[in-house]
């Protein structure tokens, strides 16, 4: 079976030929060619911040407050902003089974009010949360929860993780709060049903959150994201999320990785099962990168779990190191760039960098055209899974100390 991984068995390691603000540039520059901002978008282009303009828009108002003075075909970061973000989308609304990072009806007046800091705009995006909490489960021991995360009967129509659930909003609600804080007591409210809301869903049983049916436990879709998201935006949330993160990194693997679920609770006393697959991933969103990004953003808050957090830290690099050096296109969800995030500072984070960049996609391709294949489901603007939104977003944190990842751990 074909590896998912290039041997990481270079003679030397690799060093970055050019300035991380030049790859942040030129992927801005190639952004706007190959796609524009429109005057009018149909729905399948409108998928919120995870898929097409709305997330662009996100993007360019981050490198806007991170660099006012850089400019991109002659216009400063904000001016692409307020062009994504403009357009005729329709009337947006809310539909079941999703409200999280890829509803279009709440970022993009999430993203408008953080562009306008307009409190219309943060009204607008409000508007949609007494349905998305919807009434808080009741739980008895003649009301069990199926697998399906159907309750008595009940269906809930929004799953708890990030992608297309409840932990999305949670995450749009931080954003809003941090680019526009006059909107904090309008927000707040939303912060604490909200939370009180997949704090109490309890799909499948044993207090598990699932995802279609299963129990996923990556960034993504899984139980570390949810976490990461609820302590983000709550703080002191943690102390009563202890458990839960102990949990998770029990079920790291001697090698540094997780796996990407578990199956369903066993039986009182029986411990948990570990789903073994005989290729596990090495990414953001199922595995050790997105575990290891998350420790570093909740390591603070864990105290009592400082040296776990950090063991695990530790072997989750070690693992991708080996193995993180994906055959995928190199992209923030499943790819290189966001590999390389989880490095410190110096020369191992550098290594990943410089096999990234334009010229070595470029080079690769040609040498082997299976290696670095678009992986993005067919769309030219996903934030976390094309290569030169993932890029320019890699150029403009791969300096920091603790670089974060955009829809994530940013904010």
């Amino acid at each position: 079976m074909e590896q998912r991984h290039i041997p990481n068995d270079f003679s030397s390691l690799l060093t970055l030929s050019s300035e991380p603000e030049q790859l942040l540039l030129t992927s801005l520059q190639r952004i706007l060619n190959t796609s524009p901002p429109q005057s009018t978008y149909t729905k399948s282009q409108l998928h919120g911040l995870f898929t097409g303009h709305t997330g662009i828009a996100y993007l360019f108002l981050h490198i806007s407050s991170s660099l006012p003075q850089l400019r991109i075909h002659g216009y400063p970061a904000i001016h692409w902003a307020r062009a994504y973000i403009s357009g005729d989308r329709g009337r947006l609304a809310l539909e079941p089974g999703n409200c999280g990072l890829a509803c279009e009806r709440l970022a993009h007046p999430a993203v408008r009010a953080c562009i306008t800091k307009d409190l219309k705009d943060v009204r607008d995006f409000l508007a949609p949360f007494p349905d998305i909490i919807g009434p808080l489960p009741r739980h008895t021991a003649t009301r069990p929860t199926s697998s399906t995360g159907k309750q008595g009967g009940e269906s809930d129509p929004f799953p708890s993780e990030l992608v297309y659930g409840r932990a999305g909003a949670l995450y749009l609600l931080r954003l809003v709060r941090h680019w526009v804080p006059t909107s904090a007591p309008l927000v707040e409210r939303y912060v604490v049903h909200l939370t009180d809301r997949i704090l109490a869903t309890d799909d499948g049983g044993a207090g598990n959150w699932l995802w279609s049916g299963t129990h996923y436990l990556g960034a993504a879709h899984g139980d570390i994201g949810i976490l990461t998201q609820l302590v983000l935006t709550t703080p002191p949330l943690a102390p009563r999320l202890t458990h839960r993160l102990e949990r998770l990194l029990d079920l790291q693997f001697e090698d540094g990785n997780w796996p990407s679920s578990v199956q369903p609770p066993p039986p009182p006393g029986a411990g948990t099962t570990v789903k073994k697959k005989k290729k596990e991933l090495v990414q953001w969103c199922h595995g050790a990168p997105g575990f290891v990004l998350s420790l570093l953003s909740l390591r603070p808050f864990f105290p009592s779990l400082k040296h776990r957090i950090d063991a695990a830290i530790e072997k989750g690099r070690a693992i991708t190191w080996d193995h993180g050096l994906l055959r995928k296109e190199p992209s923030l969800c499943h790819g290189i760039l966001g590999n390389a995030l989880i490095f410190p500072p110096g020369p191992e984070r550098e290594h990943f960098l410089a096999l990234a960049t334009p010229d070595k996609v470029t080079e690769a391709r040609r040498a082997d055209p299976s290696i670095f294949r678009p992986a993005s489901y067919g769309k030219d603007t996903m934030l976390l899974m094309n290569y030169d939104p993932s890029a320019a977003w890699t150029g403009l944190v791969c300096e920091r100390k603790l670089p974060k990842m955009i829809l994530y751990n940013d904010i």
